[in-house]
């Protein structure tokens, strides 16, 4: 009997092993496959989705990653899917590894030559959207329970223990998500620039934004109906995503009303009086 050459089909075979051992231990009964499964679903997230083969078995990927799939998964059930997965589970974005015997290097500490550096996301351009979609469907299933969240979405101040305890809350409650993706969206973030990332995915609280710009229309009761309807679409945007630049009001949708943007809408004075009203939801940094 010969060897079988695997040579090409490193990744394929690996995943008919990983299949092998959960669809065992499932025939044998009574064993816990939620290790082997985690395993799976970090590859899944390790897929290029810009590549249209993956693309193309985009709903088997979001099958699997849903808790409606494992719960009472059968063989069958298991079967269905990999064949279909292990024709682009080599498309997978695994840094490569070389494996060199340890460096001891000695080096001796001089505090007033220390220099500190924010560490730039690992995710490339492509692969930034994925980790977001990740993230954003593990916030979202929490908002309608935890506190922290539920301050950030509704505007309230949040303190370091409050981000400190929502970290490790969603650190330990996502499963069908990688810890290193989580790890990358929480870690090397202030409270302020983190709240700013969340809001970006839950979005905020409508009655808030309403509230807040409750002054300026009391302000201005002499609003006119394009004006009235600029001002629902910074509402809008804020809503959806929790922030806005100063810059994105002269880009669509706004210049659906107006070709100029916010100059074409608003005389120069109540441009002042909107933009300082708009300014505590800009991100940090801009």
């Amino acid at each position: 009997m010969q060897w079988r050459d695997i040579r090409g089909f490193y990744e394929a075979y690996s995943l008919d092993l990983l299949f092998a051992k959960m669809q065992t231990t499932l025939l044998q009964g009574g064993g816990n496959i939620n290790d082997l499964k985690i395993k799976l679903l970090d590859w899944l997230g390790q897929l290029s989705i810009n590549l249209s083969q993956v693309r193309e078995k985009i709903e088997i990927i979001k099958r699997v990653q849903t808790e409606e799939f494992w719960q009472n998964v059968s063989v069958e059930d298991l079967e269905s899917v990999r064949e279909p997965l292990r024709q682009i589970i080599h498309h997978r974005n695994v840094p490569s590894r070389q494996y060199t015997q340890p460096r001891e290097v000695d080096i001796t500490e001089v505090q007033e030559q220390e220099q500190y550096f924010r560490r730039h996301s690992s995710f490339s351009a492509v692969d930034q959207k994925i980790y977001e979609q990740a993230v954003e469907k593990e916030l979202k299933q929490l908002l309608e329970t935890d506190p922290t969240l539920q301050k950030i979405w509704s505007g309230q101040p949040v303190t370091e223990a409050d981000i400190e305890r929502l970290t490790s809350l969603v650190l330990v409650q996502s499963s069908n998500v990688s810890q290193d993706v989580l790890k990358e969206f929480f870690n090397g973030k202030t409270v302020e620039e983190l709240v700013f990332s969340i809001r970006s995915i839950v979005g905020m609280d409508p009655r808030t934004i309403s509230r807040h710009f409750a002054e300026f229309v009391l302000k201005r009761p002499d609003l006119t109906a394009k004006q009235t309807r600029f001002l629902g679409l910074v509402k809008s945007h804020l809503a959806q995503h929790g922030s806005i630049t100063i810059d994105k009001l002269y880009e669509q949708p706004f210049t659906v009303l107006d070709s100029e943007g916010l100059d074409g809408i608003f005389g120069e004075l109540k441009i002042e009086e909107l933009i300082q009203s708009i300014l505590p939801f800009e991100p940090p940094g801009i």
